[in-house]
């Protein structure tokens, strides 16, 4: 494999591992607002 497609692969995997993160963390934020929508 050439030097800039490894490279590519690696911006690649941390853009998906950024959005996994960041998809975690406003499920975190969200779940209390989404308890209490769901008790009522």
């Amino acid at each position: 494999m050439s030097p800039s497609l490894q490279r590519l692969g690696l911006w690649a995997s941390c853009l998906a591992q950024l959005m996994v993160v960041l998809d975690i963390s406003v499920v975190n934020v969200a779940l209390p607002s989404i308890q209490t929508d769901l008790d009522d």
